[in-house]
């Protein structure tokens, strides 16, 4: 595997620092979302219903925040191979997920005489 040039984005330069970020990004509210929300929402329903949460409904709820949040780290530490990236920005179809766009050589916005 070649090392990223200088040249190449960000997220390709600092993989691991990538992957952080989408940890922090996605992990975050998603462990807060079905760690928190969704069994205080489920508690509130079956309240209503004379019932209670199963034990397990909590562990199961936070067991998919974790794959979801693990899922998306592997998603961006491999969008930030660099291979990956030149694929990405040299598709037909796919230019839209590159980390940059590809370069546009400059136009001359200059009146010709």
């Amino acid at each position: 595997m070649t090392a990223p040039t200088a040249s190449a984005p960000t997220q390709v330069r600092f993989s691991a620092r990538a992957v952080v970020r989408t940890i922090l990004q996605v992990g975050i509210p998603t462990l807060l979302a079905l760690g928190l929300v969704v069994p205080q929402i489920v508690n509130a329903i079956l309240e209503q219903l004379d019932e209670a949460a199963p034990a397990w409904l909590r562990a199961a709820l936070l067991a998919a925040a974790a794959f979801v949040t693990a899922a998306a780290a592997i998603i961006a530490r491999i969008m930030a191979i660099p291979q990956v990236e030149a694929f990405l920005r040299s598709s037909r179809f796919l230019k839209w997920l590159a980390a940059e766009p590809t370069p546009v050589p400059p136009v001359d916005l200059e009146p010709a005489e």
